[in-house]
């Protein structure tokens, strides 16, 4: 996992590690990160078919902590770094009541499946929103050979 943030660990001692990575967790720092995964069946470059969304979204669901309401994911086929894949919204009630928004954006050069996810307490969500889709704006995969 890469972790792609506005703030900058270089120069920090390993005792106020801690409370950046607490800042990162919450969203009070900018921050999002990519995992990497192979790509299934009907994950290309140029399509993403209706069943591999849906298991895009079973994996996003997957990733929260178990008991936490998950209001239902909006899911839409989107262009992401110049190849056809798909953007999940997905809103979060965790058991102890923390709120979170996670914008997450998928999409395969056929080989790995990308998932660029912001993910972040819901009162940091629009802060974080600029400095993500920003980033993404730059991104551009290649159909792998």
């Amino acid at each position: 996992m890469l972790i792609f943030t506005s703030s900058n660990m270089a120069g920090l001692a390993i005792s106020e590690q801690p409370e950046v990575m607490t800042k990162w967790d919450s969203g009070e720092l900018p921050n999002f990160f990519v995992d990497r995964g192979p790509a299934k069946r009907g994950m290309t470059c140029t399509s993403f078919s209706e069943k591999a969304q849906k298991q895009v979204v079973k994996l996003v669901q997957a990733s929260f902590s178990p008991g936490s309401k998950l209001e239902p994911p909006r899911v839409e086929s989107s262009d992401v770094g110049g190849c056809r894949g798909v953007h999940i919204r997905v809103d979060v009630r965790s058991k102890v009541g923390t709120e979170w928004t996670s914008d997450i954006r998928a999409a395969s050069d056929g080989k790995t499946l990308y998932l660029f996810v912001l993910r972040v307490h819901k009162v940091n969500f629009e802060k974080n929103l600029e400095f993500y889709d920003k980033a993404m704006s730059t991104l551009r995969l290649a159909a792998a050979p």
